[in-house]
């Protein structure tokens, strides 16, 4: 299917057009798995980024972010997702900025809030 999407998406716009998907049931782990939580929870502008990548992240690059921590940005990584926490504004965030992140190569992938993941496994459940 992810086959099918991104040649069509490609017809259409003219480019290539990565697409990454997930089962309801690997969806219900991404979020029933989110760590990071409990940083900055009473922060009320602190919001938690999924990145939906379409393989797994390398270990050496999942350390590498895990220890690109600021006083308002937090990473965890598993499996194909990499977990983003950020305590402010997330256009306040200077994290992407730093020479560790761009150095990074990391698999094509998709950033969705998480709660809308959560919306997504009550509409369709596992």
């Amino acid at each position: 299917l992810e086959t099918q999407l991104s040649a069509h998406l490609q017809s259409a716009l003219g480019y290539p057009v990565g697409v990454t998907l997930r089962t309801p049931t690997e969806l219900a782990a991404i979020v029933a798995n989110a760590p990071l939580g409990e940083l900055w929870a009473d922060a009320p502008d602190s919001r938690t980024q999924v990145s939906l990548h379409a393989t797994r992240i390398p270990p050496a690059d999942a350390k590498v972010l895990e220890a690109c921590r600021t006083p308002i940005d937090a990473f965890a990584v598993i499996d194909r997702e990499v977990y983003w926490r950020c305590a402010g504004k997330i256009t306040d965030s200077t994290v992407w900025k730093s020479p560790e992140l761009k150095a990074l190569r990391l698999p094509p992938s998709t950033m969705r809030n998480l709660n809308t993941l959560t919306k997504l496994t009550v509409l369709y459940p596992a």
